[in-house]
């Protein structure tokens, strides 16, 4: 099993583009699409605000629900699943990047609690 150093040494580096949480503009965060790839309990405890929670493990069954034009951030509480999140959608083709340090190093908006799992709908 690889752990995070050997993920990013050998896949990060060259394909997860990343993006530090001071450089993401927190007055126009309704152009993002914000993805929590955290399991839901984790995600109800605290998150991005409007972010939506999509666990890495069902991640590939709801890529048809996502808007391939839509530029997404992928997360969670360090750097792991968020990393492992943004690899699995650029490889299909999504604009998406990383935030690098997760929740741990976000500064800005987030919210507590939630209805379980969020999925991005056809309605929304």
């Amino acid at each position: 099993m690889l752990d995070k150093a050997d993920f990013d040494k050998i896949l990060g580096a060259s394909f997860i583009e990343w993006v530090f949480p001071e450089d993401i503009s927190k007055n126009n965060m309704e152009q993002y699409v914000f993805i929590d790839a955290r399991i839901p309990a984790e995600y109800e405890q605290e998150h991005i605000r409007d972010a939506i929670n999509i666990p890495i493990e069902v991640l590939r069954q709801k890529y048809a629900e996502l808007d391939p034009s839509q530029e997404y951030y992928t997360y969670c509480i360090s750097d792991s699943r968020g990393a492992a999140a943004a690899f699995l959608m650029k490889s299909q083709g999504f604009k998406v990047r990383g935030i690098r340090g997760g929740l741990s190093a976000w500064d800005g908006p987030v919210q507590h609690g939630g209805n379980g799992i969020h999925y991005p709908s056809e309605k929304e």
